[in-house]
C-alpha cells in the first residue's frame, strides 16, 4: 500500500527512525520500512483470543524497539473489553492472555 492509498485515521503510532514505524487506526495495524512510502499490513490476529467479543475493535500500538511492541486491543459496547498483546518479533507473531 503506498502513500496514495487510503489508511484509516491514525490512532496512534510509533517511529523509532525515520524510517520504521508503525501505525494502528481502527482494528488495522500497519507498519513501514520507508519512511511512510509504503505501507503494509500487519496480521493481528494472534492479539485476538478466541472468543474475544468482535466488532467495534480499536487498537492502539507502541513499540520500543523494531522487534519489541505492544498492541492494547479494546472494544466497547455492551461486551467492553480490553487486553494488552506483546510481539517480540517485529508483529509477525502476537500473543496475549485468554479472556476471563
Amino acid at each position: 500500500m503506498d502513500a496514495t492509498d487510503t489508511l484509516p485515521t491514525a490512532v496512534s503510532g510509533a517511529f523509532l527512525s525515520a524510517a520504521t514505524g508503525w501505525m494502528a487506526g481502527g482494528a488495522a495495524l500497519y507498519t513501514t520500512s520507508d519512511g511512510g512510502a509504503q505501507w503494509e499490513p500487519v496480521d493481528v490476529a494472534g492479539a485476538i483470543s478466541p472468543g474475544w467479543p468482535q466488532g467495534g475493535v480499536q487498537l492502539r500500538a507502541d513499540f520500543g524497539t523494531p522487534l519489541q511492541g505492544w498492541l492494547l486491543v479494546t472494544r466497547e459496547g455492551i461486551q467492553s473489553a480490553a487486553l494488552l498483546a506483546a510481539t517480540a518479533d517485529g508483529g509477525l507473531e502476537w500473543h496475549a492472555p485468554p479472556p476471563p
